[in-house]
């Protein structure tokens, strides 16, 4: 027997009732995490001499951003390439520091852009020199990698050829207390 109409109709608008009403509490909840983070997320920014720096503050920890005009080697503990300068668009130097409430940063980043006129080559054979144990990726299109890892810590250096220059890119990543 076939339902009539009215069956159909009482059924379908069960069913578009149902989603209104879900609509609606989604919307609900959404105003309510907006009201929420707005009341407990803080961002500060300060420009200093040194670069800009952001501090994000939530009640699950801190996330502070820093860029850097002047990166120190020795916070990312791998050699800066002798003839290298420092690439000068925003934002190529950072050290980034996520603090979950700890006694210590959980994860810590610093990075840096580097450009020379020297060739890949060369350049990797500075960076094998100085760091022997150090795991060598070659990638496509002449990009090279290489990786350490010990006690929590990465420490990353890339280089490529772009634009005529290359590029070397270095970072270093892990605790905080360690970088």
């Amino acid at each position: 027997m076939r339902p009539n109409s009215s069956e159909r109709g009482g059924t379908l608008g069960r069913v578009l009732l149902g989603i209104v009403v879900i609509g609606i509490l989604g919307l609900g909840v959404l105003a309510l995490t907006t009201i929420y983070i707005a009341r407990n997320v803080e961002v500060e920014t300060t420009d200093t001499g040194r670069g800009r720096d952001i501090r994000v503050r939530t009640p699950a920890g801190s996330l502070n951003i820093r860029a850097r005009e002047h990166l120190d080697p020795a916070s990312i503990g791998v050699p800066i390439y002798p003839s290298a300068d420092r690439v000068r668009q925003s934002g190529k130097s950072a050290e980034i520091d996520l603090d979950l409430g700890g006694e210590h940063n959980e994860l810590s980043i610093r990075a840096g852009e580097f450009t020379t006129s020297d060739s890949p080559e060369k350049v990797t054979k500075f960076y094998r020199e100085r760091l022997p144990h150090w795991i060598v990726n070659h990638g496509s299109h002449g990009k090279m990698e290489m990786h350490y890892s010990e006690n929590g810590y990465k420490r990353i250096v890339a280089i490529h050829r772009k634009d005529g220059e290359t590029r070397i890119a270095i970072a270093s990543i892990g605790e905080g207390a360690v970088n």
